[in-house]
């Protein structure tokens, strides 16, 4: 996720990782968002720090 290091410049990285957290449970599909929390859950490596702490944050998609 690029724009993550975006993020980083402009805040803190608290307020960065919880951004990166809402734009994803607000604006990604339930499969993307349902890929993202399961596709990394055994070696989230390749993502980078803010982006791991945000995965943690985001919530399952609703049903439907």
């Amino acid at each position: 996720m690029r724009s993550d290091r975006r993020l980083l410049q402009i805040y803190p990285e608290p307020d960065a990782v919880a951004g990166i957290a809402d734009h994803i449970n607000q604006l990604w599909t339930k499969r993307m968002r349902e890929d993202f929390r399961t596709g990394f859950e055994k070696d989230a490596t390749a993502l980078s720090p803010p982006v791991r702490q945000a995965r943690d944050m985001v919530r399952p998609a609703p049903a439907g």
